[in-house]
């Protein structure tokens, strides 16, 4: 006589199940595993066939062992959720951290009867959030850094007034103000996180394109002193040539190099200086 065939609902939740993006794991009391998905499959990589039986400690054990007591009684002894962060290391060796939640199956008299878990593999996602925190963490030190100048020179508080970009040790730009865009022709949300040599290029005298190791940057970071580069010939994205004035400065918290701070202005000529500081006696411009 044929088995009793299930119940659609049954089998929707099967499909259901299989067809889910993240990984679904049904064991028996002991974590002796019953089910597993294909998600469970792809995040672990192992096969079916290794995982059904095993446990999961297959891909488990990252953890402290005060971690896993504290699930185990929340899940077995107190027969509540778990919900929680987990690193776990896939077949390949591979590390990789999971938002896992797992749930006790109880049977109509309350007798335990197996537990389902669900992960969602994180790492991407902890990774761009460590990578914002870094960028914050710099863009932190260097207003603190650029305060403290702001108290103890007076001449750079004057020439926050031109245009300011701050850049990271690997010269990634973390900070533009509006003057800067307006004499570089360039957008901020577009410049933020990008390498300054992307954002204009720096000519000799000559009009030839100054390779970026040469570029006052790197020389503050190789060097840890300022640099100042008076008349210099900028070639901007939009193909405008222009000559400016920039000072390089290192940013330094607790000893340490952790930035540098561009402070660029429009070049004043010779003849325009002579003017405005060649005065009568009378105050009135010859």
């Amino acid at each position: 006589m044929a088995g009793k065939p299930a119940p659609k609902k049954e089998i929707d939740f099967q499909l259901a199940a299989e067809n889910a993006p993240v990984q679904i794991i049904y064991t028996d009391v002991n974590g002796t595993i019953l089910y597993a998905n294909a998600a469970a499959e792809k995040i672990t990589g192992y096969t079916r066939d290794q995982l059904i039986g095993g446990n999961p400690r297959l891909w488990g054990q990252q953890m402290s062992k005060e971690y896993y007591a504290a699930m185990w009684r929340t899940i077995k002894d107190d027969r509540r959720r778990y919900t929680g962060e987990i690193t776990n290391r896939r077949k390949n060796g591979e590390m990789y951290i999971a938002d896992v939640r797992i749930a006790p199956i109880l049977g109509k008299n309350g007798a335990l009867r197996g537990f389902v878990s669900i992960e969602i593999d994180i790492t991407e996602r902890k990774r761009a959030q460590g990578e914002i925190q870094a960028q914050n963490r710099k863009l932190f030190e260097l207003y603190a850094a650029i305060d403290e100048l702001r108290v103890r020179d007076q001449a750079l508080l004057e020439s926050i007034g031109e245009g300011l970009i701050a850049v990271d040790p690997e010269s990634k730009v973390l900070l533009i103000n509006p003057q800067a865009e307006r004499l570089l022709h360039i957008d901020l949300q577009r410049a933020l996180g990008k390498h300054h040599t992307a954002l204009y290029t720096l000519l000799d005298q000559h009009g030839k394109a100054v390779p970026p190791v040469q570029w006052p940057t790197q020389e503050v970071l190789n060097t840890g002193r300022k640099v100042t580069l008076v008349n210099c010939p900028f070639l901007l994205l939009d193909g405008t040539r222009v000559q400016l004035d920039i000072t390089s400065s290192p940013v330094l918290v607790n000893a340490k190099l952790i930035g540098v701070i561009h402070i660029i202005r429009p070049t004043v000529r010779r003849s325009t200086l002579r003017r405005l500081f060649t005065r009568p006696r009378n105050g009135t411009p010859r």
